[in-house]
């Protein structure tokens, strides 16, 4: 299993505080080659999307669009960019 910063550092902490470790972070999935792109961008991106009363909306296509700009994303990946994150 590969895991990402994040799963690193919470383990890191269980770790220190000799806690228990979460069965989501035990039993994470693992991402195909080159995925972990799309899961970076909406973590990237997942600020932007709009609050409201009993929700989280989607992150606005602007947003990923400015983002595919800012980092020469075209073609298919931005197609699966705005597929997969929007």
């Amino acid at each position: 299993m590969e895991i990402g910063k994040d799963e690193k550092a919470l383990l890191e902490i269980a770790h220190r505080q000799k806690g228990p470790v979460s069965e989501k972070i035990k039993n994470a999935p693992d991402l195909l080659p080159g995925l972990q792109f799309y899961v970076d961008a909406f973590n990237l991106l997942t600020t932007s999307r709009p609050t409201f009363q009993g929700g989280i909306g989607f992150i606005p296509y602007s947003e990923i669009s400015q983002f595919c700009k800012d980092e020469g994303i075209r073609g298919s990946e931005r197609e699966d960019l705005f597929f997969l994150v929007g």
